[in-house]
């Protein structure tokens, strides 16, 4: 049986293609490239599509049948290209994740290819685990959806379809249908130990082609050391959808390491990204992989998403272990909207105090904002954007809030009036704004977004000619173009009404 995983390709519209963060792990976003433009492969972001990785090399080597891992995406491959592979490929089975914002566009496509190819078509992803007997029953061509976290759900499955093992009704973590009825049968237990899958497919997926958190040269390769988080954050897809749950989960440090050493002499990794939903919140975790670490004279540069939780003595040995950069969310500075989202523990005064500190060690910083959240406020959202250009980051982002299905966010959304729109095109936390909140308008927190953007690019060039190790970094990861079109945005101007604010 010929089987292919696949993440869906670059979605392009009338005036612009849209790069889907790969696999959508944690927010289903575009990155937004003028139609035609040559720069955009030197200007986009990309999330090594995890699930799709993992579960490849898990069928490699646990089953008989011929396996195929496939990131259009990455390859800047459109849809025409798109349908193009996978007739010619021809699977009996296809497996595709499916993000949010391309869902609808991709639901047409993968109608049209089921019937020409003839193949059983199973999707997988947040949206699907969010809203499953809605998306079944209103695309009937789907033959099985992948809930959650999917690595064994889909051994068993293929099992099921290649060998008829297991009766369907007792695969847990799968929606299938039985004539006109859907059946949604029961989340399977989250993977634990993760140990017990073999490291992701990168044969088939190029992990070179999927970068984040450069600080220290490329290719920077992405790993996991964890899976979870016990926050809880509303919005939080991963932890609300994906595992709907706090459980946190990590890796052994002796194959974390084995894993690390192999992407390095296999594929030239200058730098590696932990891409967890948390790396540090363990202190006994992450200090006994820095240990190991050391321990094997790594010599490998990392860096990680984390949080300002992590401690003084723990900082200094994950700098010591070669942790070149942390990503990590601010979010929100206002109280109010940190309690909403439950993070209230978080505050300024924190931030400033951790990012001081990893600059004391030469570490690099990373923070994220969210523009729209519950409870945000116009005067908040300056004195956020303020902040920001004074925290004196390496890097920042400024996201737009975005209730996705499935998370409580959205059902708080949906419950007080706030959704302007179940458009799915249009939840991209990146573009389009989808709430409407009584003291704040979309049009409103699109606007915000805008703002904030061109002012942390004004901010980030400024400083970076401070710095021509900076800027040499930045040329280097996003070309002559991608950095020329970067300087267009920060020399472009930006205004804010403060009677409105």
């Amino acid at each position: 049986m010929r089987i292919l995983l696949t993440n869906v390709p670059a979605y392009i519209n009338d005036d612009t293609r849209h790069y889907i963060g790969a696999g959508s792990q944690r927010w289903s976003h575009s990155l937004n490239i003028p139609k035609g433009d040559k720069a955009a492969s030197e200007f986009k972001y990309l999330e090594y599509p995890f699930n799709l990785g993992y579960s490849s090399a898990l069928l490699k080597r646990d089953t008989d049948e011929e396996i195929r891992a496939w990131d259009p995406c990455a390859l800047d491959l459109d849809e025409k290209d798109f349908c193009d592979y996978v007739s010619s490929y021809s699977p009996d089975v296809l497996v595709v994740e499916v993000p949010t914002v391309s869902f609808p566009p991709m639901m047409e496509i993968l109608r049209t290819l089921k019937k020409d190819v003839g193949c059983k078509l199973i999707v997988a992803g947040q949206h699907i685990t969010g809203l499953t007997k809605d998306v079944m029953e209103k695309y009937d061509f789907i033959d099985f959806a992948l809930l959650g976290e999917y690595e064994l759900t889909i051994k068993e499955l293929v099992e099921h379809l290649s060998k008829n093992k297991h009766d369907l009704g007792e695969i847990k973590g799968i929606a299938y249908r039985k004539g006109n009825e859907v059946f949604e049968n029961t989340r399977r237990p989250l993977i634990n130990p993760i140990d017990q899958l073999p490291f992701p497919d990168r044969e088939d997926i190029d992990p070179t082609l999927h970068e984040d958190a450069v600080f220290a040269g490329t290719p920077c390769i992405q790993m996991l050391s964890s899976r979870g988080c016990p926050v809880g954050c509303t919005f939080c897809v991963p932890i609300q959808v994906s595992f709907s749950s706090l459980l946190y989960r990590t890796r052994d440090p002796k194959k974390i390491v084995e894993e690390m050493l192999l992407v390095q002499e296999k594929y030239g990794a200058k730098q590696i990204y932990f891409d967890d939903d948390t790396m540090v919140i363990n202190k006994k975790h992450i200090e006994d992989l820095c240990n190991e670490m050391i321990k094997q004279d790594l010599q490998l540069p990392w860096s990680c998403m984390g949080d300002i939780t992590v401690k003084d003595e723990t900082l200094k040995l994950m700098e010591k272990a070669g942790c070149c950069g942390i990503k990590f969310g601010v979010d929100s500075v206002t109280p109010e909207t940190l309690e909403a989202i439950h993070k209230g523990t978080v505050t300024t005064d924190k931030v400033t105090k951790f990012v001081k500190k990893c600059k004391d060690l030469n570490l690099k910083t990373h923070a994220s904002f969210v523009i729209g959240l519950p409870s945000d406020t116009k005067k908040g959202i300056v004195d956020m954007m303020d902040y920001a250009t004074r925290l004196n980051l390496d890097a920042g982002q400024f996201s737009i809030a975005t209730p996705f299905p499935g998370t409580p966010f959205f059902e708080e959304a949906k419950h007080k009036g706030w959704l302007r729109t179940e458009d799915w095109n249009q939840y991209d936390g990146a573009r389009t704004a989808v709430l409407n909140y009584p003291n704040l308008s979309s049009q409103e927190i699109e606007e915000f977004h805008q703002i904030a953007v061109k002012k942390w690019y004004n901010y980030a060039f400024r400083k970076n000619l401070k710095s021509p190790k900076a800027t040499l970094l930045q040329i280097q990861r996003r070309g002559v173009k991608g950095s020329l079109k970067g300087l267009k945005m920060a020399l472009s101007g930006y205004s804010i009404n403060e009677k409105s604010a």
